[in-house]
Parts: structure tokens; C-alpha cells; sequence
């Protein structure tokens, strides 16, 4: 269609064809230091602490396959943004991990502001 192709731009995308769009963000959740969700939207039904640097989002409509994508987004006590990473994922749920780098080398998990963003195809 035309909305698909980009060459519609006096239209809208309507809601059954955002969740099919793999490129718009389907979920998001900011966490403070502490791992207390501050914001949360899209397709979060609920974000469980499992300990620290760890935590599991769970999805409110299953995503369409366990290929999503995430970008994940930290920053240490120092201003230095670190990485995040998933442990397990599923269409469900996604359990996330956030470690504080030292150079080029792993370290120690760690509760940090974070920033994610699921995208994907919703089921």
C-alpha cells in the first residue's frame, strides 16, 4: 500500500497496521538507579526487579516471534553510558541484564537509569 511505501504522506497509519510495523517501538520503560520504574508504555503489562542489573518486562500482547528487537541504554554514577543486554527472551517476556564495564571488560551487574525500547511485530 501506499502508507507501506512511504509515498502517502496525507495519511495515517491506522492501529491495526502499527502493530505489524517492525520498526515502531512497541514497548518502553525508563528505570531509575534503583530499578523503580519511572515510565513505562506501549506494550508493557508489568516490569519485575529480579535483583541487581537484572529484570524481566513482561508484554501486555505477545510479540509475533522471539526475533525482536531491543535497544538498550544505561548510564553509570560517572556519566558514562554502558550497555544492556537480554538473558532470555521469549514472546512473553524478556529478562534483561545491565552490567558496569571497566575498559573492555565484563563487569559486575549493576542498577543504573536505564532507557528500553522493544520493536517488533506484535502477534
Amino acid at each position: 500500500t501506499a502508507i507501506k511505501a512511504g509515498t502517502n504522506q496525507d495519511t495515517y497509519i491506522p492501529p491495526d497496521l502499527v502493530s505489524q510495523a517492525p520498526n515502531l517501538c512497541k514497548g518502553w520503560v525508563m528505570r531509575s538507579g534503583n530499578g523503580t520504574v519511572e515510565v513505562s508504555g506501549g506494550n508493557i503489562a508489568s516490569i519485575d526487579d529480579t535483583g541487581v542489573g537484572d529484570g524481566t518486562i513482561n508484554f501486555t500482547a505477545s510479540m509475533s516471534a522471539t526475533g525482536y528487537g531491543m535497544s538498550l541504554v544505561q548510564q553509570d554514577d560517572n556519566g558514562y553510558l554502558n550497555g544492556g543486554g537480554f538473558s532470555s527472551r521469549d514472546a512473553d517476556s524478556v529478562q534483561i541484564k545491565f552490567r558496569h564495564f571497566t575498559g573492555f571488560t565484563t563487569g559486575a551487574l549493576y542498577d543504573a537509569p536505564q532507557a528500553i525500547g522493544i520493536f517488533g511485530n506484535l502477534a
